[in-house]
């Protein structure tokens, strides 16, 4: 279903400093690989450093560690894609109905 996950970090986190320390645990998992930015870019880390790198017909999507996801959720937004030919789907939550559901939104 996917091909990679990545996992963006600066060197050291802007405000305090402090440097991140990634558990073996986390960095043991299948496919995932952790770049280490020079740069915090702050919440647009998750997703501009994967954009900058990734080829231009790459997929790519991003989640946040504080949000619940179901089960479908990320196979919803493929769905969409497909649906809009390929163009940015932006989604709020989660994704609870088909591809009009109306949180998706074509830029």
């Amino acid at each position: 279903m996917y091909d990679e996950i990545h996992l963006n970090l600066p060197h050291s986190y802007k405000r305090t400093g402090e440097t991140y320390n990634v558990p073996a645990s986390i960095k043991s998992f299948p496919k995932l690989r952790v770049f280490s930015q020079p740069v915090d870019f702050g919440p647009a880390m998750k997703l501009l450093p994967t954009v900058l790198r990734a080829p231009s017909k790459a997929v790519v999507v991003t989640l946040d560690d504080d949000t619940a996801y179901s089960t479908r959720d990320l196979g919803n937004v493929l769905s969409a894609l497909a649906h809009y030919e390929y163009k940015a789907v932006v989604a709020r939550g989660t994704l609870d109905g088909a591809v009009d559901d109306p949180i998706l939104t074509q830029r």
